[in-house]
């Protein structure tokens, strides 16, 4: 996951919005940072040292330096906009004993970062040491304790709205621009005020509302603090409520936080620009990677304005894909909510035929039996080559595929027993059941009830007692061999109208021994793309075969499955003996 690193100035997930300044609220109250540096050398200190601050380090400053040189070294830092350096105990930083600096940061609020250093001091009978101090620690020597800093950094200082196209604040009634140190300056924000005393909080035109005259908290606040900072009614935000709240999410890129975890709670998931008038996010259109309300999901591919190939796959997020899994056809049903990808990432399904012979491409079923078929005309120049559609934005078709044959296999067989005087059945394959089978069904009639099924392309039923033409007879097994399905397949189930029917939701297998289905032979015929006999062209979903073999019936004879399945030898290779 990429991202854009504003510099300085510069915010929004592309950078594209400019920052307004940033500064105390000069009503709240609020100290600065002040941070110890304590030196122990002996009266021949020599040598120097260097301070880092926010990973930028300090030149080398002298043992002997002077308040005003520690601050010249301190202020050249680009991540220090001004210090204030007082001496404890003598007039040089490192020299004629214990000597305590206090760093006070006049421009940068809140609770820093400590500040730390190196040293190459040296001195006869002592030997140098320096220690800091922050966060209310005091010093060893002189007693003197850090103050841990408690001012804001906030836009426009809390008393302004803030333009981000130009990067300036607009500040409310009796405050203006400060220079940033609660006197009137020309910093650009409103941190110096200049009335007699707050008795309201903030009026303001609301950018929500071009209409909208100047009103406490833009009429829209649920209380006013004792601050006079706006408690602003849900959806609006502001110190005066003058912007629209946008939708919020886990950022996608963010810069670490203390935690190390993902920031939540970020407008726009930070793959989007906020309309602090509209209240809604801009989601990143240079890719289209992103979209949702508050951008917080990645979106699917959108080829050229088709999403998953216009009625090829559907968009679903990794839980609802998880619900889908499939193994070997039957429905698995996995659950997956992890709270960080599982409704965010997104991915194109694309739609699968169901058997050899089925023009339907489906979504595979949920548990709740949600279900969704879409016809479609064959792929291919065969009639029967339907083939699941693939790629990452479903703008390919897989190829027919077979048993390639030049290697050994068989098909799958499996076994039916069941007893009734009377009665129905049903067989379910592949998450699909049969209509009504009836107790006395010949061969033929059980034959078309399980080549219904669009999971099913063609099998060949037989009764092992050839005298009884009766489907649920103790003497009598079906035996049901696979034609078009190949490999080793999922068992069939049996279903009974003395057992668990239909509930509006799902079918709950029946085991009472009514009907049973068992392996008899396990299909070992590969079922690779064009019988490992010919290349697949994706952007048709049809074979080129190679020299010799053709389209075939699954069987190895000639048929019309699209395949490269079928091997003539109608002609004969040049023999250079020949006459």
């Amino acid at each position: 996951m990429y991202g854009c690193v504003c510099d300085p100035g510069y915010e929004g997930y592309d950078c594209s919005e400019i920052s307004c300044p940033m500064g105390d609220d000069p009503i709240t109250a609020g100290v600065d940072e002040a941070q110890l540096l304590e030196c122990t050398c002996a009266a021949t200190c020599s040598g120097s040292f260097t301070l880092t601050f926010r990973d930028q380090t300090t030149e080398s400053i002298p043992h002997d330096a002077s308040e005003e040189l520690v601050e010249y070294y301190l202020n050249r830092l680009s991540a220090v906009t001004g210090v204030a350096v007082s001496f404890t105990g003598g007039d040089r930083v490192c020299s004629g004993g214990g000597i305590t600096s206090t760093i006070t940061f006049l421009f940068e609020h809140g609770n820093l970062d400590a500040l730390s250093f190196t040293s190459s001091l040296s001195s006869t009978g002592v030997t140098p040491s320096l220690a800091t101090y922050t966060d209310g620690a005091s010093s060893t020597i002189h007693g003197i304790t850090s103050v841990k800093g408690t001012k804001e950094s906030v836009e426009c200082n809390n008393r302004g709205s803030c333009d981000t196209t130009t990067g300036r604040c607009f500040c409310y009634e009796d405050f203006s621009s400060s220079n940033g140190r609660d006197s009137e300056g020309n910093s650009g924000d409103c941190g110096y005020y200049n009335g007699t005393g707050l008795t309201t909080c903030p009026y303001a035109t609301p950018l929500w509302s071009s209409s909208a005259t100047p009103s406490e908290c833009s009429g829209v606040k649920e209380s006013c603090s004792s601050d006079y900072i706006c408690n602003c009614t849900a959806g609006y935000t502001g110190p005066a409520c003058e912007y629209m709240e946008c939708p919020k999410g886990f950022a996608w890129f963010d810069e670490p936080n203390p935690a190390g975890t993902h920031r939540n709670g970020t407008a726009c998931s930070n793959k989007g620009l906020c309309s602090r008038t509209a209240g809604t996010c801009t989601c990143d259109s240079a890719f289209a990677l992103f979209e949702g309300d508050a951008c917080h999901k990645m979106a699917c591919p959108n080829v050229e304005g088709f999403t998953c190939g216009d009625g090829r796959g559907v968009c679903m997020t990794m839980r609802q894909l998880a619900r889908r899994s499939m193994n070997n056809g039957v429905l698995v049903g996995a659950s997956y909510t992890d709270a960080w990808d599982a409704a965010k990432i997104q991915g194109c399904y694309c739609y699968k035929a169901a058997s050899a012979t089925n023009l339907n491409l489906t979504i595979a079923p949920l548990p709740s039996g949600e279900e969704s078929l879409r016809p479609i005309t064959y792929i291919g120049p065969q009639a029967y080559a339907f083939t699941d559609i693939s790629g990452y934005d479903c703008s390919q078709s897989k190829c027919p595929a077979g048993d390639d044959i030049y290697t050994f296999g068989v098909n799958e067989v499996q076994l039916i027993n069941c007893t009734a005087t009377s009665g129905n059945f049903r067989i379910k394959f592949r998450e699909k059941v049969t209509a009504n089978i009836a107790y006395d069904a010949n061969q033929s009639q059980v034959e078309a009830a399980l080549e219904a099924l669009y999971t099913i392309g063609d099998v060949a039923v037989i009764f092992t007692n050839s005298t009884s033409t009766t489907a649920c007879h103790s003497s009598n097994t079906i035996e049901v061999e696979f034609l078009t399905e190949l490999g080793d397949l999922p068992l069939m189930h049996g279903y009974g109208v003395d057992l668990n029917e239909y509930t509006g939701t799902a079918y709950s297998p029946a085991w009472s021994g009514f009907v049973n289905v068992t392996e008899s032979t396990p299909g070992t015929k590969e079922n690779v793309e064009c019988n490992a006999r010919g290349t697949c062209d994706r952007t048709t979903g049809t074979c080129a075969c190679f020299g010799g073999f053709f389209s075939s019936d699954h069987q190895g004879g000639p048929g019309a499955y699209g395949d490269c399945g079928f091997r003539t030898e109608s002609t004969e290779p040049y023999r250079s003996t020949d006459e």
